[in-house]
């Protein structure tokens, strides 16, 4: 057998597919990430209880330099591995509980479904669709237009209750459906009355608990499932990419998911990947930005010219690779003069150099 691992396995008395040519293109033309590759792969023979274990990768750069194919090629070079499962995120998910539930989805595909994850969050819409109905919608201004009495100001434990609520109700801009339907001030100053409205409705107070607070309660779940499958497996890697978009969204739980305690503990042999075009956000990662890993693509220059600097023979082979984009990152003023030579074009000096 090929020790090539980009080989096609051909069947006597069958041809490959188009597949599986186009996967073996993609693996033995992935040129130039050859370095970002091995500096993954290498993860799989170290043992992740070292102190020093790269557990959270961040790759990020402008679009169009190929992350996205870099992410596929790391779950690939994943998957295999012995007793590696992995679960791919992109910009599909619009929260933090869509983002779970893409992990338990693609981790179930390989027999390792999150169960009591699964069945708490599908109470929890079913209780949160219960809850909708119990927040009175708000009412039109009778006297809009002339001048209102003032109204009290909410008080601060009110207005904090007031916004958890919302963020429960799926009510925040950006997380829900009634984005603009509700004032916070308005719900702050009946807040008491809210909640005890959804005790009624729900009659559980850990049913509140969870409509009023749902990433608190299903995180420990999610992590607790997950515990479970990184128990069965030699490793788990979580890759979330198009991060750019998703990043805003899910920081906070991805952060408190890797550093924090407050959901439980993250196992050992589970590995997280970003990727995205902008750093990561300081004011969420500042603290720990010296444990993420962010390889850098390893660029090979061109051996040096030889011949006349005058002779428009000047010439040498590039070992980058880089093609057209070889002037810029290897020898200024270079193009190419041929297959596998290069000559250099003189660039005009500017006032002062």
């Amino acid at each position: 057998m090929s020790g090539d691992p980009g080989a096609v396995v051909q069947v006597a008395g069958r041809r490959p597919t188009r597949q599986e040519v186009n996967r073996r293109h993609e693996r033995t033309g992935f040129v130039g990430r050859r370095g970002e590759l091995a500096v993954f792969r290498e993860t799989f023979a170290r043992d992740p209880e070292e102190p020093d274990f790269p557990f959270l990768f961040h790759v990020h750069g402008n679009g169009g330099v190929g992350k996205s194919t870099l992410v596929r090629q790391w779950e690939s070079t994943a998957r295999e591995q012995s007793s590696v499962v992995t679960a791919y995120v992109d910009d599909d998910v619009h929260d933090v509980f869509e983002a779970m539930e893409a992990v338990s989805a693609r981790l179930s595909k390989q027999g390792h479904p999150l169960k009591r994850f699964d069945k708490q969050l599908a109470t929890y819409r079913q209780r949160r669709h219960q809850a909708e109905s119990a927040v009175p919608a708000p009412q039109p201004d009778p006297l809009a237009g002339q001048a209102a009495a003032p109204v009290p100001a909410a008080s601060p434990s009110s207005m904090v209750a007031a916004q958890v609520g919302l963020v429960g109700l799926g009510m925040v801009p950006g997380v829900g459906a009634f984005v603009g339907a509700v004032d916070p001030q308005q719900v702050a100053l009946g807040a008491d009355r809210v909640r005890a409205a959804l005790t009624m409705r729900l009659r559980s107070h850990d049913d509140v608990q969870l409509v009023m607070n749902p990433v608190a309660a299903l995180a420990p779940v999610f992590l607790e499932d997950l515990a479970e499958v990184a128990e069965r497996c030699e490793r788990v890697v979580l890759f979330f990419d198009v991060y750019e978009r998703t990043g805003p969204l899910l920081d906070a739980w991805l952060h408190a998911t890797v550093f924090g305690e407050e959901y439980g503990g993250l196992p050992v042999n589970v590995q997280v990947v970003l990727s995205g075009q902008l750093p990561l956000d300081t004011r969420v990662w500042g603290d720990r930005l010296g444990q993420v890993t962010s390889p850098r693509r390893r660029r090979a220059r061109c051996s040096p010219p030889t011949g006349s600097p005058t002779s428009p023979a000047w010439s040498w082979s590039c070992g980058c690779r880089g093609g057209s984009r070889c002037w810029s990152t290897c020898w200024p003023g270079a193009t190419r003069a041929g297959a596998g030579a290069w000559a250099i074009r003189p660039r005009p000096r500017s006032r002062g150099s």
